[in-house]
């Protein structure tokens, strides 16, 4: 909706400007077939093909470069492969880690999301959803030029948050591999609320407050610096309540658990996230923007929200055993050749 919207309004001020975003180029690859196409929509279209001319060719090179040292990694020895495995945490995460099962759930949560490629693809495109559906909020057209509504970009970063939220709810469900799990199973006593809160730290160390700082400096350029620390805190709060939302029956290691192939109805979760995003995102928007000129209820909301974390920190449910979601096969072999 953004490009179609902008298409005639930069076509009549500023033609030179459609260049630089490629739906347009594709437009402009689709005129090229018509009868009677336009001019400056078929000279976007052989910018177009040229572009992705451009893009193949350099995927061919570093496809070929990534393949050539792939290559040569699998002739060399096992001892040339080995690497340091393992992790020092800073001493703030030592404090916040009082176990062992929580800081090892933590540090192998931390290396998977830094080594597996389909779960950081899987995460990138939570990512990808979340900003795009905020800049449908945030861009606005009045009079045939581009804006930025000051409510959709109070709802921009609860929107992403949200979704990268959902995606690591998502995402920690997906098995790294699913007969690696035997580590966990074999030293597991118990400990599921140890895994729960090593899951929910995880998430809040990885989600909400990066992306908290990344969109600090935009808030405090939008609003100043008052105002911009205060939407910061508060979306960090938000942030932090809603993972405690998310994880509160999470009782798996990220990563460890196997999946199903339709468990879950698509139709049911696609519409839980569209009233999810929106509720929570619009709402959580309008709450801000209401205690931004109430500076007292602001601050007895933040005790009471920082109150919660706390106790949802401290909170140590019924001893119980972590759940692998795969059951033990009627009949086991050691599968020997």
């Amino acid at each position: 909706p953004i490009y179609s919207m902008a298409m005639r309004p930069l076509a009549q001020r500023h033609p030179e400007w459609l260049r630089s975003f490629p739906p347009y180029w594709f437009v402009g690859i689709c005129e090229m077939t018509l009868p009677d196409p336009d001019p400056v929509l078929v000279s976007l279209g052989v910018f177009g093909l040229k572009a992705l001319a451009a893009a193949i060719s350099l995927f061919c090179v570093t496809w070929a470069t990534g393949f050539r040292r792939h290559y040569r990694r699998t002739l060399e020895s096992d001892e040339t492969l080995t690497q340091k495995t393992s992790v020092r945490l800073s001493p703030v995460f030592e404090f916040l880690l009082r176990s062992p099962e929580e800081r090892g759930i933590f540090c192998f949560s931390g290396q998977m999301l830094g080594r597996s490629t389909k779960h950081r693809l899987f995460l990138a495109t939570y990512w990808s959803a979340g900003v795009a559906l905020g800049l449908l909020v945030m861009i606005v057209f009045k009079g045939g030029r581009p804006g930025i509504s000051p409510d959709g970009l109070r709802g921009f970063p609860l929107l992403v948050t949200f979704f990268v939220i959902s995606g690591f709810r998502g995402s920690f469900q997906f098995p790294a591999e699913p007969a690696a799990n035997w580590l966990f199973q074999l030293s597991e006593s118990g400990w599921g609320e140890m895994a729960r809160l090593a899951a929910r730290k995880r998430v809040l160390v990885s989600g909400p407050i990066p992306i908290v700082l990344l969109f600090m400096p935009l808030e405090i350029t939008a609003w100043g610096w008052s105002a911009g620390l205060f939407h910061s805190v508060f979306q960090l709060i938000a942030g932090a309540l809603l993972v405690e939302v998310f994880f509160w029956r999470f009782d798996k290691v990220p990563f460890t658990c196997s999946w199903f192939a339709g468990a879950a109805d698509l139709a049911y979760l696609a519409g839980l996230h569209l009233f999810g995003f929106t509720t929570y995102s619009f709402t959580m928007a309008d709450l801000e923007k209401r205690l931004e000129s109430e500076p007292s209820m602001a601050g007895l909301l933040f005790a009471v929200a920082a109150i919660l974390l706390v106790l949802a920190w401290r909170r140590r449910g019924a001893v119980a055993p972590v759940r692998f979601e795969a059951g033990d096969p009627e009949i086991q072999t050691l599968d020997l050749t």
